[in-house]
């Protein structure tokens, strides 16, 4: 494996019932909260919703981008690789220099990356790891489940 790898498919883990009930969580959210980078200070596209959920003993994020908005080219300041999981339908892709992948992925969040939504409002799962991609792909496949698990 490579680690200057942008990205790292993974399955479809969540069951249909899973997924619509997490999906119509996100939609069901009113107090989102904006997105602003620790890297520049600045305001970026997303918003985020803390769940009080937890993935690998780590905590779920929801994310929303809303329609037509972006998160421009950056790397992340305080999280090595993240856990996205599309949600909702007409997912607009993550973007590399020379790629786009729309799936459930372990990202690099040190390689330069962004999104540029579309004329839908794009919910996903996050759930961060300060390990590299590689360790997080390593403890990914050490999970026993799947499972998001509510505190």
């Amino acid at each position: 494996m490579s680690s200057n790898m942008n990205y790292y498919e993974l399955p479809k883990f969540l069951s249909e019932e899973k997924h619509a009930e997490i999906l119509a969580l996100a939609e069901s959210v009113e107090n989102w909260t904006p997105y602003t980078s620790t890297v520049s200070g600045k305001r970026m596209g997303m918003y985020y919703y803390q769940t009080d959920m937890t993935f690998a003993d780590r905590k779920v994020a929801l994310i929303k981008l809303d329609p037509n908005d972006s998160m421009d080219w950056h790397v992340d300041g305080k999280r090595n690789t993240a856990l996205s999981y599309p949600l909702s339908d007409n997912y607009a892709p993550c973007s590399f220099k020379d790629e786009t992948f729309d799936g459930v992925m372990l990202l690099n969040t040190q390689a330069r990356h962004a999104v540029f939504n579309n004329d839908s409002t794009r919910y996903s799962i996050n759930i961060s790891f300060k390990e590299d991609i590689n360790e997080a792909i390593d403890i990914f496949k050490g999970l026993e489940d799947y499972e998001l698990k509510t505190s």
